[in-house]
């Protein structure tokens, strides 16, 4: 896959949250992802995305979202139903980022169409060690599908 399309898109509502999840991709060897801070953010961001991977134009077409289940205006589940009822985003990999580690939350998330949940860690090395494994399994394992 092209390094550049490589790209990810955060969905997180808390500042520092994002802040350390940012980082840490970069730590891990991405580049710097984009960010939305509730899911009517990253429906909106969706609708306007260029799946051409072309850096004159914004915003690109996330390679894979890492998204947090409890943000205002629209949830996480929300709008993971949304993103994955558009044939356009359907291959598009989920992450779910949550501190919640409750069966029912992790059985909801993947009814809903997540494609990997992910409890938070408590320290940042960790989260770092996450963002690895997460660029090697989808970027580098996983085969992912080309946006139609």
């Amino acid at each position: 896959m092209n390094d550049y399309c490589r790209h990810v898109l955060i969905a997180e509502d808390d500042p520092d949250d994002r802040a350390l999840i940012g980082d840490a991709l970069i730590d891990a060897g991405f580049h710097a992802p984009d960010y939305v801070k509730d899911g009517q953010e990253l429906l909106d961001y969706l609708e306007r995305a260029d799946s051409n991977c072309d850096q004159t134009r914004f915003p690109i077409r996330p390679s894979l979202i890492l998204i947090d289940l409890n943000m205002p205006r629209v949830d996480g589940l929300a709008a993971i139903r949304q993103i994955r009822s558009d044939p356009r985003f359907r291959g598009v990999p989920l992450v779910v980022l949550s501190t919640s580690n409750a069966p029912a939350e992790i059985r909801r998330a993947y009814e809903d169409g997540a494609s990997t949940y992910i409890v938070k860690p408590s320290n940042y090395q960790a989260l770092v060690d996450i963002m690895r494994a997460i660029d090697q399994y989808w970027f580098k394992t996983a085969s992912l599908s080309k946006p139609p």
